[in-house]
């Protein structure tokens, strides 16, 4: 029930207010919508258009989307905005073919003597939809940078130090891999140093990298956590890890350490 819940509140359009039973269809949350308010109004009109006049259209997304939908529902989860960005462009197709249906039909009255207004009516839409999204950016524009610096600086400084072939462990190896080209492994969640040590071992990593942004939580992060004090410094050995990169800031650090052999 609650991915269910999830599920709705993303991709269905808000609506306060609803008598009981019926606020289970609509959020009451629009800032939950992956879509504008008017966005999601118009991607629905535009889903239930479909099923008269798309329906071959619909076909495809249910045969692409649903089983994507029920292993999110009863296997995953569904409540991460990441996993239905894909279905953002089909969202928006939907909504413009109902902006431009309901823009036909104005101009279709008075041998279009009311098409200009609903070309104005149009671009009034579209900037809506295009505006809902503005102050996300501008606050990532503006302060995500500055967040995220300090494992930028630790990467370009793992691309420099170390070679293509070095294996790195670390909280988020995609995000590794992709800034330095490094092969990269997981930190397993375990509060086990013989273990976490093992499995280094097994995959050959070299490296420990402990990010700011994503700091290891859980088993693991109860382990490593004396590797996480901001006042550690470089050339530190702390519990057989030994510093060898910290970021040259009071705050904000990101680490690197030398993966003891054994």
């Amino acid at each position: 029930t609650t991915q269910v819940a999830a599920l709705r509140d993303y991709l269905l359009p808000a609506w306060r207010g609803l008598p009981s039973g019926l606020d289970l269809l609509f959020s009451a949350n629009e800032r939950k919508n992956i879509l504008s308010p008017i966005g999601a109004w118009l991607s629905l009109i535009g889903l239930i258009g479909a099923i008269r006049f798309r329906r071959r259209l619909l076909g495809l997304l249910s045969a692409a989307y649903l089983p994507y939908m029920i292993f999110m529902l009863t296997y995953w989860r569904t409540n991460e905005e990441r996993y239905w960005v894909s279905l953002l462009p089909w969202l928006a197709l939907l909504a413009a073919w109902a902006i431009w249906a309901c823009y036909d039909a104005l101009a279709a009255i008075s041998d279009r003597r009311w098409a200009p207004l609903g070309l104005i009516l149009v671009g009034v839409a579209c900037s809506a939809i295009v505006g809902f999204s503005r102050p996300d950016i501008a606050q990532k524009v503006r302060n995500e940078v500055a967040l995220w610096q300090p494992d930028l600086e630790a990467y370009s400084w793992l691309t420099e130090q170390t070679t293509p072939g070095s294996v790195i462990m670390t909280r988020i190896p995609w995000q590794l891999n992709w800034h330095t080209e490094r092969p990269a492994v997981m930190i397993p969640n375990t509060a086990d140093r013989e273990l976490l040590l093992k499995i280094a071992r097994h995959y050959g990593a070299n490296y420990l990298v402990l990010e700011n942004q994503q700091r290891v939580k859980g088993d693991a992060g109860r382990l490593l956590a004396p590797l996480m004090d901001h006042d550690n410094q470089v050339g530190q050995v702390i519990d057989g890890f030994t510093l060898i990169y910290a970021s040259p800031t009071a705050d904000f650090r990101a680490f690197i350490y030398r993966i003891p052999d054994q």
